[in-house]
C-alpha cells in the first residue's frame, strides 16, 4: 500500500515571495474574520493557529511569531504527516 502524505495546512505562494509578509496578512485577515463572527481569540488561552490532523496530532500555534516560515513535521513522528506546508507558485 502506498503511503499517504498528510497535510494540515499548505499555503502556496509566489517565487520570491515574503512569507512573514504573507504570514501577517494571514494573521490579519483571521482576526478580521473571527471578530465579524463574534469569535474573541484576543485571550491568553486561545491559540491564534489551531491544527488537527487525520492522525490525531494538534499543533496550536499563539502568536504570528510562531508560525513557521519552513515546512513543519507532524508531532506524531509519521515522515508523511506535515503540520504545515509551504510551496511555491511559478
Amino acid at each position: 500500500m502506498k503511503d499517504v502524505v498528510v497535510c494540515g495546512l499548505q499555503f502556496f505562494l509566489p517565487v520570491n515571495a515574503d512569507r512573514k509578509d504573507f504570514i501577517s496578512e494571514f494573521v490579519e485577515k483571521t482576526k478580521e474574520i473571527c471578530l465579524e463572527r463574534g469569535i474573541d481569540i484576543s485571550g491568553d488561552n486561545a491559540p491564534l493557529l489551531s491544527i488537527v490532523l487525520s492522525c490525531g496530532s494538534r499543533v496550536d500555534f499563539k502568536t504570528a511569531e510562531d508560525i513557521p516560515l519552513v515546512d513543519y513535521p507532524c508531532p506524531c513522528g509519521n515522515p508523511n504527516h506535515w503540520t504545515l506546508k509551504w510551496g511555491e507558485i511559478k
